[in-house]
């Protein structure tokens, strides 16, 4: 396929699409029952303990319904737990556990494996150009509301660890 931006919604989607795969594949080889979502969300939580769910909703673009089902099911594995907002008694704080801290701490060597298996072929300054025109993207889109979020400066400290 001929690269143009006319396909880039297409190169952005599929790249997004093979990385997601092949890193949830990657975990299931470690002996690990997670996915690549679960990771970055205990990362989002690993830097901002104590989110809402709705923060958390917002933050990767999915109904409240969604993220709760994903609460529930890595709270039942000990992964976080919800505690009730002292000041808003309707929302939930969402934490890290201690096993759930514990294992992402063993698993950023093998997220730092990947992402340099993912980039091992491509020079730097081509790389750094890349990364340029997506974070360009990702601004242009999120100050246009396209992207839901309400925490764009969590999102760019998370890309730019």
């Amino acid at each position: 396929m001929k690269c143009s931006k006319n396909n880039l919604g297409y190169f952005i989607g599929n790249s997004a699409r093979l990385i997601k795969y092949s890193m949830n594949n990657r975990l299931r080889e470690l002996g690990y029952d997670l996915t690549m979502e679960h990771l970055i969300f205990m990362k989002i939580l690993n830097k901002s303990d104590g989110m809402t769910q709705q923060g958390i909703a917002d933050f990767f673009s999915k109904d409240k319904g969604s993220i709760t089902r994903m609460v529930s099911n890595m709270e039942d594995r000990n992964l976080l737990m919800r505690i009730p907002d002292k000041v808003d008694k309707r929302c939930n704080l969402i934490y890290l556990t201690p096993h759930g801290r514990k294992m992402l701490t063993e698993l950023f060597q093998v997220i730092q494996e990947f992402n340099d298996h993912l980039v091992e072929d491509i020079p730097d300054d081509e790389l750094i150009q890349c990364l340029s025109v997506l974070e360009k993207i990702i601004i242009k889109l999120s100050n246009k509301n396209v992207v839901h979020t309400t925490n764009n400066k969590l999102e760019m400290e998370l890309c730019h660890e």
